[in-house]
């Protein structure tokens, strides 16, 4: 794992398998060579006393990108508000989320508050399949990548919250790209969301693809991208024998 000063303690609290985001993340790394970044499984022990079974996870950075301060930008998405609103479904928005910025700027462009502010109000259109106002295009191979990995483990709480969006400055335009990080409800665990009374977002009511604009879903392109990629992941590596595998290798760490 990388160094850093920043980690997340992820405690597997919801996952009785104790498994599924890490089985998610070596999906993830699988099916991208870019913007990857590991959590491996830890015992906490603080202060002499043992905590338990926890997930020591990498943060998502600027360096996550291989991104430039002055110039990038990376924001994470708090609420659904633009996505159920487009939906005309901003009533589950009840008791949740009312009080909290849709967009969270976590690093770049820390002197450039317009553009900010451009790229933000930009990609909300876009994600709304309306004009923008900024020049934004999206990084193909990559959303292959994450609209592959949405579908495949079922990760309905990356589809458009809790994403982390990168916005790369390719000197005319910005070059949008994403990675994973909230794996909590993949792979069958999400049910999870009602242990939360507050959490009104009927996940049912949700498309996989939501995270992704229609207008790049039927772009012929993206479309042929996405089978080609699809069938030979399904054979070079999810599978039935390989993920059984994987799941036995970690069943045998973990006894």
């Amino acid at each position: 794992m990388k160094s850093d000063y920043t980690w997340v303690l992820n405690s597997i609290f919801f996952d009785n398998s104790y498994m599924r985001e890490k089985i998610g993340y070596d999906i993830w790394n699988e099916l991208s060579s870019d913007f990857n970044h590991n959590l491996e499984y830890v015992e906490l022990v603080i202060n002499g006393e043992y905590q338990g079974l926890y997930y020591l996870q990498e943060t998502v950075t600027m360096e996550t990108f291989n991104g430039n301060f002055a110039k990038d930008l990376l924001v994470s998405i708090k609420t659904w508000e633009t996505l159920l609103k487009n939906l005309n479904v901003d009533n589950l928005l009840v008791n949740y989320d009312d009080s909290t910025n849709e967009f969270e700027i976590e690093e770049g462009l820390e002197e450039d508050y317009k553009t900010k502010t451009q790229i933000l109000e930009s990609f909300s259109l876009s994600v709304l399949d309306e004009p923008i106002t900024l020049n934004l295009k999206y990084d193909l191979d990559n959303m292959v990548n994450y609209g592959l990995f949405i579908s495949t483990t079922m990760a309905r709480d990356n589809t458009y919250k809790n994403q982390k969006i990168f916005f790369k400055n390719m000197g005319g335009y910005y070059l949008i790209q994403k990675t994973v990080w909230d794996l909590d409800w993949v792979l069958g665990n999400e049910k999870i969301h009602l242990i939360n009374p507050d959490l009104n977002v009927s996940i049912e009511d949700l498309d996989f693809d939501l995270g992704i604009p229609e207008s790049l879903r039927r772009n012929e392109i993206y479309k042929k991208i996405s089978k080609e990629k699809y069938f030979k992941f399904r054979k070079d590596y999810y599978n039935e024998e390989n993920i059984s595998e994987t799941i036995d290798k970690y069943r045998t760490y973990l006894e």
